[in-house]
């Protein structure tokens, strides 16, 4: 089953490189949409370069890991390679899209100059987006040597949660977190702290998270989660909230399951 999972990976990556595309067909004329089209092809160098620097970087992150290694260097690199492509292209995506789609497609195509540095942006953040992917999947957080690189708490990744949250909560779309960190007590405080009102657990969870919840006053979390805004570590964050546990959150969340969980 497992094998399945790069198929499935590459399925979703090419829906979404050609959504766009094939909506652009449906509501547009057919000079429009061709045109829209060759401008979707030259945005997407970007991805495809991705895509070749992925073929690099899943096997020799998966290499070092293994071997107890710092991966990261190999995420480094493949950013840096990606940005060398990137750069110059979003350039000349922006500078020239009309010289460019001209020279390429022919002057039938010209008329979606204006698209093409949107296009070359939103595929540069998708081919960014598949190498963090791709190495997220390469490097085993299960390892041992190299689990203590995976920082539920780290500012980054809390900053990126808190974002998702205020998207779709301004978007009045509806938002679940799920895995372990919602079905743990000891995050509910920043999930809750950051708006987060529907949460997906194991079901031995449910009774437990649901208690913490009752007890917890969401003002005191939103002002936990302002604090953690000015941490710039993962061990500041958790110091953090370790301490707001002790005070405030001792009778809900008890020391043992105060003991951060390695996800």
């Amino acid at each position: 089953m497992a094998g399945w999972a790069p198929i499935v990976g590459l399925l979703l990556l090419a829906a979404l490189q050609n959504v766009d595309v094939i909506m652009a067909k449906r509501e547009m004329g057919d000079s429009e949409a061709g045109a829209y089209a060759a401008a979707a092809v030259a945005a997407k160098l970007v991805v495809w370069v991705a895509i070749g620097i992925g073929l690099h970087l899943l096997p020799e992150a998966t290499r070092r890991a293994a071997a107890g290694d710092d991966p990261r260097g190999v995420l480094v690199r493949a950013l840096g390679i990606l940005a060398f492509v990137a750069v110059p292209s979003l350039a000349i995506f922006t500078i020239a899209p009309a010289t460019l789609l001209r020279v390429a497609f022919g002057p039938d195509y010209v008329s979606a100059a204006d698209a093409l540095p949107i296009l070359g942006l939103a595929m540069t953040l998708l081919a960014v987006s598949t190498l963090a992917v791709q190495y997220m999947l390469a490097v085993d957080r299960d390892n041992e040597s190299v689990s203590a690189w995976f920082r539920t708490l780290h500012p980054a990744v809390l900053r990126a949660v808190s974002s998702v949250i205020k998207a779709c909560s301004e978007a009045a779309m509806p938002l679940t977190i799920c895995g372990e960190m919602a079905g743990s007590p000891f995050y509910l405080p920043i999930l809750i702290g950051m708006g987060a009102t529907e949460l997906s657990m194991n079901v031995n969870s449910i009774l437990r998270v649901r208690k913490v919840i009752s007890g917890l006053a969401y003002q005191e979390t939103a002002a936990l989660v302002r604090e953690i805004e000015k941490c710039r570590t993962a061990d500041d964050v958790e110091a953090l909230l370790e301490r707001h546990i002790a005070e405030k959150w001792s009778h809900l969340i008890q020391p043992e399951r105060q003991i951060r969980p390695r996800i």
